[in-house]
């Protein structure tokens, strides 16, 4: 069954460990606390630094793209994010930590 959450978000990704992350119309990015297995909607949203138009995120830390294709990676808890090789417009990683992304020509790589 569906749950409502609150916030408004035009994307979000979970983790296989449970963390939330996603970015708003603004190209702000939030990640929801307080998610455990007795609480998976969590309690509230935390305002990231930074701007992405996509992101997504597995164990080990955070991907995202912004408004320029650029490629940011940030481990959780870290506060500043590491710009990455490349431009992308959608970027994806898998449990294990593989990355799949799609650039502007639709190449996936």
């Amino acid at each position: 069954e569906w749950q409502k959450v609150s916030g408004k978000l035009k994307q979000v990704n979970i983790s296989s460990c449970g963390h939330v992350y996603g970015v708003n119309h603004n190209d702000e990015i939030y990640q929801r606390v307080g998610v455990t297995p007795s609480n998976p909607i969590g309690d509230s949203w935390q305002k990231q630094s930074g701007k992405l138009v996509h992101i997504s995120t597995f164990p080990g830390g955070v991907y995202g793209v912004n408004a320029s294709d650029n490629i940011y990676f940030k481990n959780h808890g870290d506060d500043s994010w590491t710009q990455m090789d490349g431009l992308m417009t959608q970027i994806h990683v898998g449990p294990a930590g593989h990355v799949w992304g799609v650039n502007a020509q639709d190449e996936i790589w």
